[in-house]
């Protein structure tokens, strides 16, 4: 599937989930597509599965592969290329502090 159209799925995947996260999902796809922050003007670059928003990256695959929780435990972390903060949030409950710089 071509990358634009997997965008436009991805978004209108989020937009018709019905879960408790759904009005928090509106409310950053509204100001995300306001301030231009989709990945190559589309959608989401990251996942974000604590809220089910979807990316052309699997977040949680990425972190499986990535990062352990030993390794982050009780540290302050820098997350360069940040984006949407994906990582940061998914693994906020390891770390004591954590900056995001895009």
């Amino acid at each position: 599937m071509k990358v634009k159209y997997f965008h436009k799925y991805n978004l209108l995947k989020d937009y018709i989930k019905f879960d408790k996260f759904r009005s928090l999902r509106k409310e950053i796809l509204s100001i995300s597509k306001t301030e231009k922050n989709f990945y190559n003007g589309e959608y989401f670059y990251q996942s974000l599965p604590s809220i089910n928003l979807s990316g052309l990256r699997d977040t949680k695959n990425r972190i499986e592969k990535i990062v352990t929780s030993k390794l982050l435990e009780g540290k302050s972390v820098l997350d360069i290329g940040t984006n949407i903060g994906s990582f940061l949030i998914e693994l906020n409950s390891f770390f004591k502090k954590g900056t995001g710089i895009d």
